[in-house]
């Protein structure tokens, strides 16, 4: 299974994660950025099975991507065992 990790300490705006998840992998130029191209990509252009990793995500991120995340989530329900999302939260170090 590939594995895509997204870290959310480097994405700020859907607009930088569908940068990201364009170049992650290797989508046309022309990648729309919004769910429905989103939805496209992974339930008909990538390479199956994937866990794409949302990597240190905070709450508030959580509301801002809720459409991102719901959309992946319905992949995942679409297409058991081949797609997967895991969302880590940010922690904050203990020194």
């Amino acid at each position: 299974m590939n594995t895509v990790h997204f870290d959310f300490r480097m994405i700020r705006t859907t607009e930088d994660f569908y940068q990201q998840f364009r170049d992650k992998f290797s989508l046309f130029p022309e990648f729309g950025h919004n769910t429905d191209a989103l939805w496209d990509m992974l339930t008909g252009a990538i390479e199956l099975p994937v866990t794409l990793v949302f990597e240190h995500i905070t709450a508030r991120q959580r509301r801002l991507f809720s459409a991102v995340i719901a959309t992946c989530r319905d992949a995942e329900e679409e297409w058991p065992g081949d797609i997967q999302l895991i969302l880590t939260p940010l922690t904050m170090r203990a020194d």
